[in-house]
């Protein structure tokens, strides 16, 4: 990951921002932009606005990074979806 990140803290709350940054793992990279509000107000939710856009040579190599929080059913189909990804010269 490479990126500067930059805060400031105001009356509203924190405020977060990444404007560019990159990655490279796992045959995957990437680059995107972020900007994260943390509110100061009790029981106010954070604002995220992230875009990001990315390339991977083999899908199938990430499956082992999707979130532990996300349902059993959503790992199980995209375990039976992510099946192959392109080969070398495709």
């Amino acid at each position: 990951l490479d990126g500067a990140l930059d805060w400031t803290r105001d009356a509203q709350g924190w405020q977060v921002s990444m404007p560019a940054f990159g990655w490279a793992l796992e045959g995957t990279q990437g680059e995107g932009d972020l900007q994260l509000t943390l509110p100061t107000e009790p029981g106010a939710s954070p604002e995220i606005k992230l875009g990001a856009r990315f390339s991977a040579v083999d899908a199938v190599r990430l499956k082992p990074y999707m979130p532990v929080y996300w349902s059993r059913s959503l790992h199980d189909w995209l375990g039976r979806a992510i099946v192959a990804g392109p080969r070398a010269g495709q």
